[in-house]
């Protein structure tokens, strides 16, 4: 037999429907309240047995979304990028796309969406994504929204999800494409240095900066060891 309508919809919510209010006010209505309670199935008529069935639909949706190919992933990226499974398919289509143009199309449909992504705990893996098997030079639209917000890079760095996407273009772009977003982020050194999530950003520079930046760095730890510490 099919899917019934609810575990229809339960499985829709990985593509973001509101079936998560649903699931949390479902244990607070009784049937005098809600009489088509009522005429739920069995398995969806208290909080429990509808997570059960959510998670259920969730696996069976990870496993269809595993088996479809970039051409499904065209013109919705950013859409899926902002869900937790959605954004596993998105990084599925980039590892599996055919080509660096194949590539290319799909990174294109995060222009625009820089920003919101770098703060989005399942659009940041996908810039991350990105990061890794576009070529440099296919990752500049990524440097180039960042460097439009004002101190932009120093605020990504001290994101908790930014930080990541700033590591992985330190780590992966060449020296020279991510100059003038490390500029920016020694201006304000000790800030980001001292950071829960900035001090690793600085740590990616040490690893894989121009050498006047490290050097830059090295300096003024020296010149400010207790403000540092």
């Amino acid at each position: 037999p099919g899917p019934t309508l609810l575990e229809g919809l339960l499985c829709q919510s990985a593509v973001g429907t509101p079936m998560r209010a649903f699931v949390e006010r479902l244990s607070l209505v009784s049937p005098e309240e809600c009489p088509w309670k009522s005429f739920l199935p069995k398995g969806c008529r208290d909080r429990e047995s509808c997570q059960a069935v959510l998670m259920k639909a969730r696996e069976e949706s990870a496993k269809q979304l595993g088996e479809l190919g970039e051409s499904s992933v065209l013109g919705r990226v950013w859409q899926l990028s902002r869900d937790a499974t959605g954004c596993r398919l998105v990084q599925s289509a980039l590892d599996k796309a055919e080509s660096d143009e194949a590539r290319s199309e799909l990174s294109a449909e995060l222009q625009g969406h820089v920003w919101e992504a770098l703060h989005c705990p399942h659009a940041n893996h996908v810039l991350q994504k990105a990061v890794v098997v576009l070529r440099p030079e296919g990752t500049d639209f990524i440097i180039h929204e960042m460097l439009q917000r004002a101190n932009g890079p120093v605020l990504a760095s001290r994101h908790k999800y930014g930080c990541r996407v700033v590591q992985r273009l330190i780590e992966y772009c060449p020296p020279d494409q991510t100059s003038e977003l490390v500029d920016s982020l020694l201006k304000d050194l000790l800030l980001v240095s001292r950071h829960p999530y900035g001090n690793y950003v600085i740590q990616k520079v040490l690893q894989h900066g121009k050498e006047e930046h490290k050097q830059q760095i090295l300096a003024s730890i020296r010149n400010d060891v207790p403000g540092f510490a």
